[in-house]
């Protein structure tokens, strides 16, 4: 059990486990009734939309923004086959964004009941811990590539490209040398013209 729960594709479930207790968290808050004097749900303001009613055009934005905060868990399930974190990081402030404006709601309107509030909170809850999850399962992933990479170089180390990479840099510094060694032409009356004088010995002359 130990060893299971060092592996990241274990942690990044646990992860999707809270991130979808969040999701449920905030699907309760949608179906409990505000408070007087609407005293319907989210679902039944944003079913009967009033452009007039700013209350009622919060419920129908919010409950497009609650079937589109489904698609940061996706990105997540996407990540542990990526093995990566992104989808966990933005799943994670997707749904404290969206309980933060719940807050901010309840702190303008006064409409969310208590039971409506303790859901918001358990929301912020669980998304928090699917954030220290993710910080958990960023540090065994650069473990994991670190061995992978150590294992790359190992392989890499018993081939035959080490050897040739370093003939390659051989060649190329004799060319160098012989730049400034070989005459870069000559004339009968007089010195050949070389690279090396031209630049430590300032000739100017041909």
């Amino acid at each position: 059990m130990k060893n299971l729960i060092r592996k990241p594709w274990f942690i990044g479930l646990l992860s999707i486990g809270s991130l979808a207790l969040a999701l449920l968290s905030n699907l309760g808050v949608f179906s409990l009734d505000l408070a007087a004097p609407y005293e319907a749900s989210f679902w039944t303001l944003a079913g009967e939309l009033d452009g007039n009613n700013w209350v009622s055009i919060f419920a129908f934005s919010y409950t497009i923004l609650f079937y589109a905060s489904i698609a940061p868990i996706l990105f997540s399930a996407v990540s542990i086959l990526r093995k990566t974190n992104k989808g966990f990081f933005f799943a994670v402030v997707t749904f404290l964004i969206f309980d933060a404006v719940l807050i901010v709601f309840h702190a303008v309107f006064q409409l969310l009941s208590t039971f409506a509030l303790v859901l918001v909170i358990l929301g912020v809850v669980f998304a928090l811990f699917a954030l220290v999850l993710t910080i958990v399962r960023s540090k065994y992933l650069v473990h994991t590539h670190d061995a992978k990479k150590v294992e790359k170089e190992r392989k890499l180390s018993l081939s035959r490209i080490p050897l040739m990479v370093l003939f390659a840099d051989i060649l190329a510094i004799l060319i160098q040398l012989l730049v400034f060694m070989v005459p870069a032409y000559a004339i009968d009356s007089g010195d050949p013209a070389i690279l090396a004088n031209v630049l430590f010995a300032g000739e100017t002359d041909i």
